[in-house]
């Protein structure tokens, strides 16, 4: 009994400590799991502040550039605002402009490639009359319906801060889709640029990405009205405090959203990539760290068959020390008198105790040797057992 007793603790005690390395390996795998998702984000946020920062440069480059060129082209644009505009020609081919005109005070405008219009209506020639630098939200082209956005910097005259036109620049948002279009997490993100309403300044053509929509909350209610309910209302909350944050929503399947103000015209660069492809990183780790886990406890638990196998065989060693006679093999005297002490408590029936003596043992231990006087002592001990058995 004491033996069972000591082997169920073992069995216990491994049992124990098999539990407590499955809890480690568990809450090591949740631990790694958090900060795999925590730097995945991280990831993603970095690559929408970089591209935020990219187009809010681009943007800043092309100000600075039409400021420069309407400094060059006051004087020509006083006396004939065909000239200037047809001078400005090559600036506009060279910094891949649609176009670049001119306008007058009254918004009659000549441009690089001889469209005479007038754009008096336009907010950017507004804000541009009063001597601000502007920036257009995303435009129909008046002359083919194109997709655009519009430049717009005071032109003044000539050594004195009076404003005596506009000069403008009609930048394509296939252009702006290109700075964005840069390929992330294996070509599986991509990013918008939308005003702070939500309308869509520069859409994404990847096959992921929501098609044909003009306002992004209405895109996310139409995706999945349910579960994207929420997200909606976060990215509204993010865009018009012009903080950078993260959703997540569905789209077919699950995703991130990383929303980075540009600093221009309250515009907001949102980012996105797929769910499957940080889960499938953070899959990968904990895999890993499953499959450590799991050879862990394997040479754990053959550590414990090891320990055990050992503890056995010592077991039968110091019984058999202790109960087998090491010359015949049989019962020693120990053995006799323990199952003795066992069997004769437990019967009524009459017993008998059998002694023996070989007679003139030694003259034949003398005479032949103690080998063979071995040997036919174990040929008595297996007389005897037969006979009884």
């Amino acid at each position: 009994m004491g033996k069972y007793k000591k082997l169920y603790g073992t069995l216990l005690l491994g049992l124990i400590a098999i539990i407590i390395l499955l809890t480690a390996v568990f809450s090591y795998s949740r631990s790694i799991e958090e900060s795999l998702r925590y730097k995945s984000i991280n990831s993603l946020k970095e690559l929408s502040n970089q591209g935020a920062l990219m187009l809010h440069n681009e943007i800043k480059n092309k100000q600075n550039l039409l400021a420069e060129l309407s400094h060059d082209v006051s004087r020509i644009f006083v006396n004939d605002p065909q000239a200037a505009a047809a001078y400005l020609e090559e600036a506009a081919e060279r910094n891949s402009f649609k176009r670049i005109g001119v306008a007058l005070t009254d918004g009659r405008a000549y441009t690089t490639d001889g469209v005479e219009l007038n754009i008096s209506e336009r907010e950017y020639f507004s804000k541009a009359i009063l001597g601000h630098t502007a920036v257009s939200r995303n435009l129909d082209d008046y002359t083919d319906g194109g997709r655009i956005a519009v430049y717009a910097v005071p032109i003044f005259e000539d050594g004195s801060d009076k404003r005596i036109g506009v000069l403008f620049a009609t930048y394509s948002l296939d252009t702006f889709r290109k700075t964005i279009e840069v390929s992330f997490f294996g070509g599986a993100g991509y990013s918008y640029v939308v005003q702070e309403n939500g309308d869509v300044v520069v859409d994404s053509q990847h096959s992921e990405s929501f098609k044909n929509f003009k306002n992004v909350y209405a895109a996310l209610l139409t995706a999945d009205p349910v579960n994207n309910k929420d997200s909606a209302e976060k990215l509204w909350q993010m865009i018009n405090s012009k903080k950078g944050g993260y959703i997540e929503f569905y789209n077919g399947s699950q995703k991130y959203m990383y929303c980075s103000p540009i600093g221009v015209n309250n515009w907001m660069l949102l980012t996105v990539t797929p769910a499957s492809v940080i889960e499938d990183k953070i899959n990968m780790v904990l895999n890993k760290t499953y499959l450590l886990g799991i050879l862990l406890i394997a040479i754990f638990l053959l550590f414990i068959w090891h320990i055990m196998r050992i503890h056995t065989r010592n077991q039968k060693e110091l019984m058999d020390i202790a109960y087998v006679d090491e010359v015949t093999g049989g019962y020693s005297f120990a053995k006799f008198f323990k199952e003795a002490e066992l069997l004769l408590p437990e019967t009524d029936k009459k017993t008998a105790i059998v002694s023996m003596d070989i007679d003139g043992f030694k003259y034949f231990n003398d005479m032949f040797g103690y080998g063979e006087g071995n040997d036919l002592l174990r040929y008595i001990w297996q007389e005897v057992k037969a006979s009884l058995n």
